[in-house]
């Protein structure tokens, strides 16, 4: 997860060493980050909906049999 401003290039830098753990990596993109869907008011609300799109990953990956999530 990144946080305000960040981006998601900037949880790239981590995944050589998640990978060498032997571990699966998901980086997301949140609403209205860079080229990622705009919310309906276009505006940043920290966290009180970006939530949401983090929930919706980690079900869809629960859906591809994940079971344990590190944040």
């Amino acid at each position: 997860m990144h946080g305000q401003n960040g981006r998601r290039t900037a949880e790239l830098k981590v995944l050589s060493g998640v990978r060498e753990l032997g571990l699966p990596f998901l980086v997301i993109s949140y609403r209205n980050d860079e080229g990622a869907p705009r919310s309906p008011d276009g505006l940043i609300h920290l966290g009180a909906d970006e939530w949401r799109d983090l929930e919706a990953s980690v079900r869809a990956t629960q859906g591809m049999g994940a079971r344990r999530f590190v944040l």
